[in-house]
């Protein structure tokens, strides 16, 4: 069952983001096929973390995007000089340095990556993966997700205009106001919730550019809390994950991440692929979504090399918990009072 309209099948105009739990995309930006085919000198095999782009992401029924750009010296698509900021910085030995004073910059030169200079691999460009987004939401307005931009410090005002002018120009950034956490899904549908961290610094709520906040609440943006625990094995990722949960598990001002990830040296797709991989064992974490009150406070499962079986395994228990979800966080909100 493909998952590209499953928020507007299962999920209730009154609930708060804090009610749900949705599927996501670790490092989104990586994935197999052309746009991933130059690494900066490491193995591509611990780098790149899913299949498709973001468009293929959200069909198979992901909603969180964990998203990283920088500026690299070749772009991704050749033809597309195109001022993207009037201030683009770059990093140059230990400053930063403003390199183009209202010079064009191609676009394409903006990608996503994950991994060190070193170490890493280059994938998509910001401009096409926005454009996936920009059409899924023209097609799909019972849907909605999240974009979380992070470790951009090159490029943070570039980045900002190219979210502005593919998704706000269209109208399909979220513009309210306030804690994000405790909206109702029926405000924001059809919308993206784009999220930035402290590289940024041209948030703005009422633009649809929203403050990130990691393991604390926020009061003019979203924020949410958990740890990633990188290891080849998905055991030892699970069981490092419910330590992380029992220390949040007590909340409802913010969103609570748990990663189904298995990013560590190896090669992630055969880890995620194998017997031993987090494909299989998705299958286990749906069963203690359904059967454990202690994951009514995990509202994103990050994935590597997400598809619709995994995606369906953590979006359909909102069918099965809505009811005790809404409990736990109108017991919460009752004690925070």
């Amino acid at each position: 069952m493909p998952g590209y309209n499953w928020m507007g099948k299962y999920l209730s105009d009154d609930a708060l983001l804090t009610d749900i739990i949705m599927p996501g995309s670790h490092d989104a930006g990586i994935f197999s096929g052309d746009t991933a085919n130059a690494g900066f000198l490491g193995w591509k095999g611990a780098a790149i973390c899913q299949h498709t782009g973001l468009g293929g992401q959200l069909n198979a029924g992901s909603r969180f995007f964990d998203l990283r750009a920088r500026l690299v010296r070749e772009a991704n698509r050749i033809g597309q000089s195109t001022p993207v900021s009037r201030s683009v910085q770059i990093k140059k030995k230990n400053s930063i340095e403003n390199i183009t004073n209202g010079e064009d910059v191609d676009r394409g030169r903006i990608r996503f990556y994950h991994g060190g200079k070193k170490t890493g691999t280059k994938g998509a460009d910001l401009d096409s993966q926005l454009n996936e987004v920009k059409n899924f939401l023209q097609q799909r307005n019972t849907e909605f997700c999240i974009l979380r931009f992070t470790k951009s410090k090159e490029v943070p005002h570039a980045v900002m205009n190219l979210v502005s002018e593919i998704l706000g120009d269209n109208n399909l950034l979220y513009q309210g106001t306030g804690n994000l956490a405790r909206i109702r899904v029926g405000d924001v549908r059809g919308k993206a919730i784009a999220i930035f961290d402290k590289d940024f610094t041209g948030h703005n709520q009422t633009s649809g550019l929203h403050h990130y906040k990691k393991n604390d609440a926020c009061t003019n943006g979203l924020g949410v809390s958990g740890s990633f625990s990188g290891s080849p094995w998905a055991g030892k990722s699970v069981s490092t994950q419910q330590k992380n949960l029992k220390k949040y598990e007590l909340q409802s001002d913010r969103l609570y991440s748990w990663y189904q990830t298995q990013t560590y040296l190896k090669n992630i797709q055969s880890s995620t692929q194998s017997g031993v991989g987090s494909r299989d064992n998705v299958k286990g974490l749906f069963n203690n979504l359904l059967n454990n009150e202690m994951y009514d406070s995990v509202n994103i499962v990050l994935m590597d090399f997400v598809d619709n079986f995994k995606c369906r395994n953590v979006y359909r228990s909102n069918v099965f918990t809505a009811s005790r979800r809404l409990n736990r966080r109108q017991i919460l909100d009752i004690v925070e009072d």
